[in-house]
């Protein structure tokens, strides 16, 4: 038992303000811890809601390191070895847009609808996963988000209803883990980080079950293709959110323009 102090909750930025703390960071620490206890230990706090994060500044380290303070230990659940990989492969799927294997994986683990199955775990449209996961909505992917949800009610309550307890359990974690995102107000693409440590959990247990050097090799390979691939993808997400903000910022003066013009034409008439 330990007495947490000088802690903050992990969704307040003024806090987080206070002890020199960047929200992205926090952020990406929040994603690398979850995606550390899903992919590689098995052992998952299926409750991490802001009242059950803390962050705090750490005085036995040497650089007063920022760490992440997980509270209230009732609700966790155990991955077994099999089930661990079976997921880690699922996100890999996504990731790489494989739908073939999205399919396959999603049918091992008791679901039909494997789209909407998809959509339900990335809260993203099964179209936009296809051509690409980004770290924010559009207002225009939301619209479709939310038409989608109306129109497969029924099917959604029967993915709920036949999937494992374990799914259950992933989905309001990362269903919670997003929403202490959209409070921190920052862009994290947390598919990429999954995606790392899915591939770092499917390669232990290759590992596990034939620990050799030729074994090892592909496994570095395998991750390291990995890396590349989701670096350039942050590279161009980066590209695309910039322009987006340079085009958004060109529309807001010209529209700003326009009214101002047709003010000083009111004035002379």
């Amino acid at each position: 038992m330990e007495f947490i102090d000088h802690a903050v909750k992990v969704s307040d930025r003024n806090g987080l303000a206070g002890m020199n703390a960047d929200p992205s960071y926090v952020a990406k620490l929040l994603t690398e811890v979850f995606s550390q206890q899903i992919f590689i230990d098995g052992f998952v706090h299926c409750d991490p809601h802001p009242g059950n994060m803390l962050v705090r500044r750490n005085p036995n380290t040497w650089n007063n390191a920022l760490e992440l303070v997980i509270l209230d230990h009732g609700l966790y659940q155990h991955m077994d070895d099999d089930f661990k990989v079976l997921y880690a492969k699922l996100w890999k799927s996504i990731v790489d847009r494989n739908e073939e294997s999205v399919r396959d994986v999603a049918i091992k683990l008791g679901v039909e609808h494997y789209e909407l199955f998809a959509s339900m775990l990335t809260a993203r449209s099964w179209a936009e996963e296809k051509t690409g996961l980004g770290d924010k909505l559009s207002d225009s992917d939301k619209s479709r988000l939310l038409v989608m949800a109306q129109e497969s009610f029924g099917t959604i309550t029967q993915v709920l209803a036949g999937v494992n307890r374990k799914v259950l359990l992933l989905l309001k974690c990362n269903d919670l883990l997003r929403s202490v995102q959209m409070e921190l107000g920052v862009p994290v693409n947390y598919f990429v980080v999954f995606a790392r440590y899915a591939m770092q959990g499917i390669n232990r247990s290759r590992l596990q079950q034939n620990p050799s050097i030729l074994t090892y090799l592909s496994c570095l390979w395998d991750y390291t293709v990995l890396s590349w691939k989701l670096r350039i993808y942050e590279w161009l997400t980066t590209i695309q959110r910039g322009y987006s903000q340079v085009t958004d910022t060109f529309q807001r003066g010209f529209a700003l323009q326009r009214a101002n013009k047709r003010l000083v034409n009111h004035q002379h008439m």
